[in-house]
């Protein structure tokens, strides 16, 4: 419920002495302190203004990571565009270097390697290559399916492929 902010008189302390539910300590006459009358919740002035520091705080912090998804997502919508319009497999783009031959299937791209790469198919940008191999590495990671250490900064190629495929939802056997 919303807190009513209000001083408290002196014959609301006389009658029914409040204290703080967050810090235990005493709510003074004419102090000026936020209440629930339905919840039966009173908090001092300063806690108060502390957990408003805390929601604010929150809620800042949830809108940039809100805002690092919108960016991710749009840099990896950027990649997958570029390499749907390459019409190429990933183990070749990622195959060994001066070679049309695709990568064997324990070859592994570095951090390095892989934002050249993938900046080249997103008009040079680095930072979106750099964000979406970390956004690689913590998806694997979370699901249990490198066998890489992260501290490596490496990925499977095949590992790699599987993460970037993408599946027609309208043919049964893909």
């Amino acid at each position: 419920h919303r807190l009513t902010s209000a001083r408290l008189g002196m014959v609301r302390f006389l009658a029914a002495p409040q204290v703080c539910d967050d810090c235990g300590k005493a709510i003074g006459a004419y102090s000026e302190s936020s209440f629930c009358r339905r919840c039966d919740f009173d908090i001092c002035k300063s806690c108060c203004l502390e957990r408003s520091a805390r929601d604010r705080a929150h809620v800042l912090a949830r809108k940039e990571t809100g805002q690092k998804i919108i960016r991710l997502w749009y840099h990896l919508d950027s990649v997958l565009m570029a390499l749907v319009a390459a019409e190429c497999e990933v183990s070749r783009i990622f195959g060994p270097e001066d070679s049309q031959a695709p990568a064997p299937p324990d070859a592994t791209v570095t951090r390095d390697r892989f934002v050249c790469i993938v900046s080249d198919l997103v008009s040079g940008d680095r930072d979106a290559a750099a964000e979406l191999f970390d956004c690689i590495l913590q998806y694997l990671e979370e699901e249990g399916l490198s066998s890489i250490p992260r501290e490596k900064d490496e990925i499977k190629v095949s590992d790699l492929g599987e993460c970037l495929r993408i599946v027609d939802s309208r043919d049964p056997y893909s």
